[in-house]
């Protein structure tokens, strides 16, 4: 093999190699930004549910005089009073 073809194969295994990783790097930032979609998706459910959570949280505590809860057995007791 002469200089010339040593050469031309050094540089297309160089362009090779940089195209390769190149390849791998948008890969690499198109998975990240799959993922980060998803975690977006994820937080903005888990703060719907938190909010959820809090309207029901606040129901019970405002509705806590006309329930009890036991909590041995899990039963719960709801106290309906009729006014006389």
């Amino acid at each position: 093999m002469n200089q010339t073809k040593k050469a031309k194969l050094f540089v297309f295994l160089a362009i090779a190699v940089i195209v390769l990783l190149l390849i791998i790097s948008i890969a690499q930032i198109v998975s990240i930004n799959n993922k980060q979609r998803e975690i977006d998706n994820q937080q903005i459910e888990i703060d719907r549910l938190n909010n959820e959570l809090d309207y029901y949280e606040n129901q019970k505590i405002e509705n806590s005089d006309d329930i009890s809860y036991d909590d041995k057995n899990g039963d719960v007791e709801i106290n309906i009073e009729e006014n006389e």
